[in-house]
């Protein structure tokens, strides 16, 4: 068996496992997006502090 997030997946279910393992990937995908679409790369800043307020107000959401 192996435990992603507050689910029990049966291992032996292979597509049961492959279907969990892909909604698991699906949220990381996510996080990842809004963290690089949120945080600009050092080219596109202005103000040196804007990254660590961008960041917090995503922490804060």
């Amino acid at each position: 068996m192996a435990a992603i997030g507050d689910s029990v997946v049966i291992c032996e279910d292979f597509l049961a496992f492959e279907d969990a393992l892909k909604k698991q990937r699906k949220i990381d995908d996510n996080i990842i997006h809004t963290l690089n679409a949120t945080i600009p790369t050092e080219s596109f800043i202005d103000d040196k502090l804007a990254p660590r307020t961008q960041c917090k107000q995503l922490w804060d959401q």
